[in-house]
């Protein structure tokens, strides 16, 4: 219908949600029907593969939404099958940063705006920052030679999964290479985490799980869900000298600004001042990842295009992009300095080096879920010493080629 436009995501998303609010002011003749895939509301609850099943019975029968959002999805089964518009003509996409762009880019066409991003970083005061936080196996000795002074690094809460989702997508370029798995890779990836890991003293799932058979505490499952994903706010309450974050928001730029306390303790608030570089992968000449989100597809053969374009357009305007409360970090240059001005309003912090330079640099890294859980899987139960080094890159091997099988 062309006075209505459908949008379809796996999972929520606050920028669809704010996009919406100001789409209705633009155009209130237009109604937008927003469908979640995946939801919480009790006796409504399906299954990840049975949604994505669905959606593809859909796509296939021409029968899919006017926008699509990709997160979670398989895109390159959707391109292969050409299930998805070539948008390359359809609209001027300059404002996305290039690499980007690209992260949806085949030879034959562009088939998704990523409206938003997750950039993996390190980063501490320019003052303590060195060589070794450019490196896996750095990042590992620092942590291990301050582990009985103010550490470089401490993450609390966090279990070993936190530990392994937050250092595994640097790296998961060089353990699925060209889509095979790697295990010299992910061997000596796994020893260098392991070492963060322990010099941390975190637990896995299993392991806070057998501790706190007979506490009050809760489930090491429920704690892996609340938490994780870096550890900034130690940085931030002066727990550590360095942090290593999934930048997903720009409000996550409040954790930059210095915590000094006084004589007696008492907080106060400077601005701060903070020098970032990309999270190390287990290839040091890497440059490091980001993930792209929010990334708005249009399937093929859509009725409602230029309306469906039109949302992606206002999605990647300066006042979306730069609004509060996001899920996603702005893909425009212009939408990130607008958001960190305004998270400086109230919170202010100086980056030593330059940002844009930094996010510049990035590659896109597409982890698949399935492969990563199975990864992170084994590595927990190598970390505890369950399996050995050749057992865990089995597991891994196993899960590959299932995952293979169920993509034919």
């Amino acid at each position: 219908m062309k006075n209505t436009l459908t949008i379809f995501s796996l999972e929520e998303s606050a920028l669809i949600r704010q996009t919406i609010a100001a789409w209705n002011t633009l155009h209130p003749e237009v109604r937008v029907e927003y469908t979640v895939g995946l939801t919480s509301t009790e006796g409504t609850a399906a299954t990840r593969e049975d949604v994505v099943r669905q959606l593809n019975t859909r796509l296939l029968a021409g029968d899919g939404p006017d926008l699509l959002i990709l997160d979670g999805l398989s895109a390159n089964f959707m391109i292969r099958q050409g299930l998805l518009t070539d948008l390359t003509s359809l609209a001027d996409w300059s404002a996305v940063r290039d690499n980007v762009l690209a992260s949806y880019a085949t030879e034959d066409g562009l088939y998704a705006i990523p409206a938003g991003m997750r950039a993996y970083i390190t980063g501490g005061r320019p003052s303590t920052v060195d060589e070794r936080m450019q490196t896996l196996e750095g990042i590992a000795s620092a942590m291990e030679e301050t582990s009985g002074e103010l550490p470089c690094m401490t993450f609390s809460p966090a279990l070993y999964e936190h530990l392994f989702d937050l250092f595994y997508p640097a790296s998961s370029g060089s353990i699925w290479r060209d889509g095979v798995f790697q295990p010299d890779a992910f061997t000596d990836f796994t020893r260098q985490l392991n070492r963060i890991a322990h010099a941390a003293g975190a637990q896995t799932i299993q392991t806070y799980n057998s501790a706190a058979e007979d506490t009050q505490s809760a489930s090491g499952e429920a704690l892996y869900s609340t938490f994780g994903f870096g550890n900034l706010n130690s940085f931030w309450n002066g727990e550590c000298l360095w942090f290593a974050e999934s930048w997903e928001s720009a409000d996550q730029a409040i954790g930059f600004g210095t915590l000094e306390r006084d004589a007696d303790g008492r907080a106060s608030y400077s601005a701060g001042e903070v020098t970032l570089f990309p999270l190390p992968g287990v290839d040091a000449s890497g440059t490091g990842v980001f993930e792209p989100l929010c990334a708005a597809a249009l399937p093929a053969g859509g009725s409602n295009q230029e309306l469906a374009v039109e949302f992606i357009q206002l999605m990647l305007s300066d006042k979306m992009q730069s609004a509060a409360g996001l899920d996603v970090l702005p893909v425009t240059q212009s939408g990130l300095a607008a958001a960190l001005d305004r998270v400086r309003e109230t919170d202010p912090f100086t980056i030593s080096n330059d940002e844009d330079a930094l996010i510049n640099c990035l590659t896109a890294v597409l982890p698949d879920e399935v492969l990563q859980q199975a990864a992170r899987e084994a590595a927990a139960q190598l970390y505890d010493g369950t399996l050995t080094e050749s057992e865990a890159c089995d597991a891994v091997k196993n899960a590959a080629a299932l995952r293979l099988a169920e993509q034919q």
